[in-house]
């Protein structure tokens, strides 16, 4: 057995992973998950995994025995999982339903890229895939000393901006709150009290737009 934080055979030695790897290692030290390197830095291998749906990118040091290279197919089984996990969270409804379909729609991309006969894996792993293109959105409150909440809000944007874009637009004119995020939260599991800081956006696929009842709408003049 493995102590703890390491792995079963682990590839010990930085110069046997190569950009584009698939690596399995353990997240928080205990638990499964599977990544591509995108690239080695010294004793450290950069990593990109999806655990969140979302890349997130991280070096660890394989001669500490936290890693090994792994397979193409037990790398995509396991991101098939983290699809399942989020068709779950889908099928609960709500916004919390829409958002979780936003990030399935992103590793499913990115399944579907390394899937591709012929593609080269640290590519289909590092160009993010097609967003939805729906100009449907669910906004999230971001707060000081939270970071992430349950504050959602739906809204329909024309004519359709990117994330990003969105995010930027509905701050500068909303600040203080949009609809069901609020400027402010009290008494939460990480804090006394915490002020709005940012919105993350997510556009909804196609298939969980019915999941946005009534969405807030914002129309702009691009002239």
């Amino acid at each position: 057995m493995a102590e703890y934080g390491k792995v079963e055979n682990p590839t010990l030695n930085v110069k046997d992973y190569k950009m584009g790897d698939f690596v399995h290692w353990l997240m928080h030290d205990t638990q499964p998950s599977f990544a591509v390197v995108t690239g080695t830095n010294g004793d450290n291998v950069q990593l990109r995994h999806f655990e969140g749906g979302f890349p997130f990118e991280l070096s660890k040091t394989p001669k500490y025995g936290s890693m090994r290279k792994a397979s193409r197919d037990e790398s995509l089984a396991h991101f098939h999982q983290i699809s399942k996990m989020f068709e779950k969270e889908f099928e609960a409804g709500g916004l919390s339903g829409a958002l979780s379909a936003r990030r399935q729609h992103y590793i499913n991309g990115i399944i579907s890229q390394l899937e591709e006969d012929g593609r080269n894996t640290f590519y289909a792993a590092t160009i993010d895939p097609q967003d939805p293109m729906t100009g449907t959105y669910v906004l999230m409150g971001i707060y000081s000393g939270q970071g992430p909440s349950e504050h959602l809000e739906g809204l329909v944007v024309v004519p359709r901006l990117s994330e990003g874009t969105v995010s930027r637009v509905v701050k500068d004119t909303n600040p203080n709150g949009f609809g069901k995020i609020p400027s402010d939260v009290y008494n939460t599991p990480a804090t006394s009290h915490g002020s709005l800081v940012a919105y993350w956006t997510y556009e909804v696929p196609e298939k969980a737009l019915g999941l946005v009842e009534s969405p807030k709408k914002l129309e702009l003049r691009l002239d």
